[in-house]
């Protein structure tokens, strides 16, 4: 059974400089991770914001060469919620992206700024398929 909902969230750490430290990004109803095997990640870190909200997809796309249209498309995910949730958080967002991603919240530390974001599926979302097999009560789905 799929989820019900294929809302997803991003939770962006930054440095007291405006350095990504790290984040996490997942589906919000079963927490499942939503990235290009942790790649694009270890390229962001350490980066600012500004440069982030500067890369381009298609830059990021040749960097990584993907091997498939999944592949792809787990890589745009990825790369468009960093760069709205960054571009969003430095006052650089256009107001039509603000539908779908909408920053939840900000909390601010000593040494690091944390960001939450929530991201919508779009309107004309196609049938949801499902993450993992669905389990009641110790029995597997079956197809």
């Amino acid at each position: 059974m799929p989820c019900n909902d294929s809302s997803s969230q991003i939770v962006v750490t930054l440095s007291d400089n405006d350095t990504l430290i790290d984040y996490e990004y997942e589906k919000i109803q079963c927490g499942k991770s939503v990235t290009y095997r942790d790649s694009y990640k270890k390229q962001c870190i350490g980066k600012t914001v500004d440069d982030l909200c500067k890369v381009s997809f298609e830059s990021v796309r040749s960097f990584f060469k993907t091997v498939n249209t999944e592949e792809e498309f787990l890589l745009y995910l990825e790369w468009k919620a960093v760069n709205e949730v960054l571009r969003q958080y430095s006052g650089k967002s256009s107001p039509d992206m603000e539908k779908r991603y909408q920053i939840s919240s900000i909390s601010s530390e000593e040494n690091f700024t944390v960001i939450t974001m929530v991201i919508s599926p779009p309107d004309d979302m196609p049938a949801i398929l499902r993450c993992r097999p669905f389990q009641h009560r110790g029995l597997a789905d079956s197809d």
